[in-house]
């Protein structure tokens, strides 16, 4: 199977990549401003990257994309804010940093009118920090509010949920084979969308082929995830048969389903094979507008659903939390490290097959397995009830063994003192 570091560059295939640029105007002026900085062209225009410059030459050595982009396109937000190139503002704040304190405060303020978030806010300003104190300014967030009193917008937490289980059978049964495997297979492991999207036939066991036949649970060995490990979850029947019938649609069209090395979401139409996660995004944001389920919040600038494609991890959690398989065993198969170390590939399968049944949506559930989980739920009701009986039965005990205690000692006491008798018989 492929290395660690061939799964980091499947990840990157599934996003595509982003340069944040600075677009130029007088070219020969730069060029003697930064000679030894190269003018590139996008579309006919000239600009340089960010990265380009002496102080941000660093963004280019952090090892994940996603921090790559976050300074890259944090500087640049904020080098735009002031007409400037990074360079120059590094070498105007270093000589006076009470300028560098009004810029934050003006920059804060715009972004503010603007209609942006805090949470877009706090993403920015923490790699303007970043880029000020690897270039030895020092500053900080509790500096910048404490000292110099700059309000600081706070992030709004803003809450999704899943799709109940209606809803998601409603938009597999509406959306085509290709979309419907991967919905299915999202709600049936509980991956992260950018890691299925990089899976390889090898990484499910059996094929698919040999488990639609047998009606077996699929083992699903997931790439190496943001935290640096592997982990495994499973596929239940339902989503296998799906599996199967968009594998051999492939296998019409040439493509070989039997090697180990395919991608088990393959693409024709993308030149390197892979489904780009913005294009699935993009198709479940359309199918829950075609179906009336694209509840969304306006949040500053930016527009969130309510049910998001990532939700599809929330329906995983959810629903076996319902059917009751442990805390633990769900986050294990969530990929979360601080469970995964505890629980054996066995152990996870038989909590998995407890309640894959909360999972499956395009099937009925069978009349023994609602027999057997109405005799589940009733189970501990007969135990409590016995208990309380038992109890009962322990208090009426006691009580008649004190009843008795008692008339055995007013007996022995009217034994030995005949008078208190003839005086309560007379």
């Amino acid at each position: 199977m492929l290395s660690p570091e061939a799964r980091r560059l499947d990840k990157n295939s599934v996003v595509p990549d982003r340069v944040p640029k600075f677009y130029i105007d007088d070219v020969e002026g730069f060029k003697a401003r930064y000679p030894g900085i190269e003018v590139k062209y996008f579309r006919g225009r000239p600009y340089v990257s960010v990265w380009d410059f002496e102080s941000t030459r660093w963004i280019l050595s952090e090892r994940i994309k996603y921090s790559r982009h976050t300074f890259g396109f944090g500087v640049l937000v904020f080098c735009k804010f002031k007409n400037s190139y990074p360079d120059d503002l590094i070498e105007a704040y270093k000589r006076n940093k009470r300028l560098l304190v009004e810029d934050i405060r003006s920059f804060i303020a715009r972004m503010v009118s603007m209609g942006y978030s805090g949470s877009y806010l706090k993403t920015v300003l923490s790699a303007i920090i970043a880029w000020l104190n690897i270039n030895d300014i020092e500053i900080s967030r509790a500096e910048l509010r404490i000292k110099y009193r700059v309000k600081i917008p706070q992030p709004v937490e803003v809450g999704d949920f899943p799709p109940t289980r209606n809803e998601l059978r409603k938009i597999l049964l509406s959306s085509p084979l290709k979309y419907r495997a991967i919905f299915s297979f999202l709600s049936a492991t509980g991956m992260r969308p950018s890691e299925a999207l990089i899976l390889r036939i090898g990484d499910i066991k059996p094929h698919p082929f040999e488990a639609v036949d047998t009606g077996e649970i699929v083992e699903v060995r997931a790439p190496i995830t943001k935290k640096g490990l592997n982990y495994v979850t499973f596929c239940h029947p339902e989503c296998v048969e799906i599996l199967s019938d968009y594998l051999k649609g492939l296998e019409e069209r040439g493509v070989d389903v039997e090697d180990e090395n395919q991608l088990l979401f393959y693409n024709p139409q993308s030149r390197k094979g892979f489904f780009l996660l913005n294009t699935v995004e993009r198709y479940w944001r359309n199918r829950l507008r075609i179906l009336g389920l694209d509840d969304a919040i306006q949040y500053g600038r930016k527009i969130v659903f309510k049910r998001r494609l990532y939700t599809l991890r929330k329906f995983f959690r959810t629903n076996l939390e319902a059917a009751g398989v442990p805390y633990g065993a769900i986050e294990a198969m969530l990929g979360h490290k601080q469970w995964y170390v505890r629980f054996s590939v066995e152990k996870l399968k038989s909590y998995y097959e407890k309640g894959m049944w909360a999972l499956m949506v395009l099937k009925q559930v069978s009349e023994d397995r609602v027999l057997e989980l109405i005799e589940s739920s009733i189970k501990p009701l007969r135990e409590e009830i016995r208990m309380l009986k038992v109890e009962k039965e322990k208090e009426l005990l006691d009580k008649e063994r004190e009843a008795r205690e008692l008339v055995e000692k007013l007996y022995r006491l009217l034994m030995r003192r005949p008078e208190l008798l003839k005086e309560l018989l007379s």
